[in-house]
């Protein structure tokens, strides 16, 4: 009887050791599976917003090249030639139009260079330039 004792004594010790070293249970495999859903779509969101940013920088990237481009091509006329125009240009998916004006100190001219996206998309916005022309 005394090896029966030690035999159930010895299955008792190893169930309890079993049961310490167990696997995971099924609310711990659930927890596990919403935290990592809630990653996921949180880099899903976040990789909209990169597109939608990347999308907002091109196309003010865009429209300042269209305007310094403008700009440069009217500080380098002669003085007497630079004037405003009546009608914008287009150029792409942009309107570029410049006023030009007397500037506040004598023999200057202020010029505004404004483009204006055709395509009013999320945060399209219009770009403005402003410099001044010494006559020289």
């Amino acid at each position: 009887m005394r090896l029966y004792q030690k035999h159930t004594g010895d299955i008792k010790k190893r169930a309890r050791i079993l049961r310490k070293e167990g696997g995971f249970t099924l609310i711990d495999v659930l927890f596990a599976i919403a935290i990592l859903t809630f990653g996921l779509l949180a880099v899903a969101k976040m990789q909209g917003s990169a597109i939608q940013g990347n999308f907002f920088a091109s196309g003010k990237t865009d429209a300042i090249t269209w305007a310094q481009d403008r700009m440069e091509r009217l500080l380098a006329l002669p003085y007497a030639s630079v004037a405003s125009s009546t009608t914008p240009i287009t150029q792409g998916n942009y309107d570029i139009s410049w006023v030009v004006n007397a500037g506040a100190v004598a023999n200057t001219k202020s010029i505004k260079v404004t483009v204006t996206p055709r395509i009013k998309g999320v945060g399209q916005k219009d770009v403005e330039l402003t410099c001044v022309k010494p006559q020289m």
